[in-house]
This record gives structure tokens, C-alpha cells and sequence, in this order.
């Protein structure tokens, strides 16, 4: 009985070890290639919503938080939006568009270098760009204009969700975009000799916007009409996070065969 019940203890021990490697291996691999972005708080979700300020031309030119059940309460935007590293099938509603600068901004750090395109059913509906960043997340103010790109990470990855074609150039600035259009964004991280290690796919949704007064905006009536419903916010999901084949789980992350 002694030895039975010794035996069922170390049983126990073990598959919690395990468990405990399983789920810090599992940080780890989603540690190497971090995908962040601004996003509404978590414990604001389904509290409130953004009001449309109307002098649209100060920062945050957005608008400010509403509470449900108290109108009185009014949140600033530091209050409301955090830059938070994304986890995987996790549906987010990301900042308005423009929120810490021009377009929607993603940050991808990674040590190695960094692919990224778009699916060819949204291709000509998005323009994208990245800027290169420092260890220290400071920019090198070299913007680089592209669909489908190679650099070097970290970069700040600028996604200017148009919605449809566009022929204007390279540059364009929104506040707004389209309704009803959903885009895939392609992630590849490459060791420096070239090794695919991680692929990446992020999904982004127009929302609805009840409190933008889309029809009365005039900031960009270049691109969208009055008739058009148009909207500043989008959702985001990391909808698939993969190591390649050539990787394998080690003790303590997750490395590539034959390199320690």
C-alpha cells in the first residue's frame, strides 16, 4: 500500500512538471515572434463606446470614452487603448484609425528578418508600409512602401485599410475606411541564413461605428462619399501562429534542428 501510494504521488509530480514545461514552452514560442498592437482595454469591452469629438483636428482628434451606464464618465485615450502583444485566435477592436500615428499600427519584433504580404482578394484594397525601428522601439523615420516586403526586425508595420482600389500613390492617410471589408495580413519570420522558423496570419474586420458621424466628415472626401458607411474601428486576430517543420520543442523554447 506504501509503495502504491508513493508511486501515484510521483505520477502526480511528473504531470505536473509537464504541464509546467508545456505551458512555459508555449510562452516561449509565442515570445519569438511578438505581434502588438493598440487596443480597447479588455475590461472596457461591451461597457461602453468612443464618442466623435468635433473638433476632430486636436489630439486625440477621436473622440473619448462613454460609459453605459454612466454618461458622465469620460475616459481619455491612455485610459482606454493599451499596446498589447496579441494571443492567438483572440478577437481585439484596435484603437480608431490614426491612433500613435498615421493608418492602423502593428509592431513585429523578432531577431531575424521579417516577410509580409497580403491575401490577392484584399491586395488592392490595403497599402501597406513599414518604418524600421531601434532595440528601444525609437524610429528610424525611413518609411518603406510595399505590399509584400523583406526586412529586418523590429518594425512598425503601417496597414492603410482603403477598401477598395485606389490609384492614388504611396502615402495616403486615412482617419476612416469602409465597412463590411475584412483583410489577411501574412507574417513570416526567417532566421538570419534564411530558415523559415514561424508563419503568421492576421485577420482584420471593419466594425460598425454607431457614434461616427461618417456622413458629416469631410476629411476624406477624396476617397469616400457621402452614402458610403464608413467606420474608425477594426477588430484584430492572430487566426494562425505556426513553427515550421525544421523546428522542434527543446527543454526551455523552441529551436530549430541541429542548433542549440
Amino acid at each position: 500500500m506504501k509503495n502504491l501510494i508513493i508511486l501515484i504521488f510521483l505520477v502526480l509530480l511528473f504531470n505536473l512538471v509537464s504541464c509546467n514545461n508545456n505551458e512555459a514552452e508555449a510562452i516561449d514560442m509565442m515570445d519569438a515572434l511578438k505581434i502588438s498592437t493598440w487596443v480597447l482595454d479588455k475590461d472596457l469591452e461591451g461597457t461602453g463606446y468612443w464618442a466623435y469629438s468635433e473638433d476632430w483636428r486636436t489630439y486625440p482628434n477621436w473622440g473619448y470614452w462613454v460609459s453605459n451606464d454612466d454618461n458622465a464618465r469620460q475616459l481619455k485615450d491612455d485610459k482606454v487603448f493599451k499596446c498589447e502583444q496579441l494571443k492567438l485566435n483572440e478577437v481585439r477592436t484596435m484603437a480608431p484609425i490614426g491612433y500613435k500615428g498615421s493608418n492602423l499600427n502593428v509592431y513585429l519584433d523578432y531577431d531575424g528578418i521579417i516577410e509580409v504580404d497580403v491575401d490577392s482578394d484584399c491586395d488592392e484594397k490595403v497599402r501597406l508600409c513599414y518604418i524600421p525601428l531601434h532595440s528601444d522601439n525609437s524610429s528610424s523615420y525611413t518609411v518603406v512602401y510595399g505590399n509584400k516586403f523583406r526586412a529586418h526586425a523590429p518594425i512598425r508595420l503601417n496597414i492603410c485599410p482603403i477598401g477598395r482600389f485606389s490609384t492614388f500613390d504611396d502615402g495616403i492617410v486615412l482617419n476612416s475606411t469602409l465597412t463590411d471589408v475584412e483583410y489577411n495580413i501574412n507574417i513570416k519570420a526567417y532566421e538570419e541564413d534564411g530558415t523559415l522558423a514561424i508563419t503568421a496570419k492576421l485577420k482584420l474586420v471593419v466594425l460598425k461605428d454607431e457614434a461616427y458621424p461618417y456622413e458629416d466628415v469631410l476629411n476624406n472626401t477624396r476617397l469616400f462619399g457621402p452614402n458610403e458607411e464608413c467606420s474608425r474601428f477594426l477588430s484584430i486576430e492572430l487566426v494562425s501562429y505556426e513553427y515550421s517543420d525544421i523546428y522542434k520543442i527543446g527543454n526551455d523554447a523552441y529551436k530549430p534542428e541541429g542548433k542549440e
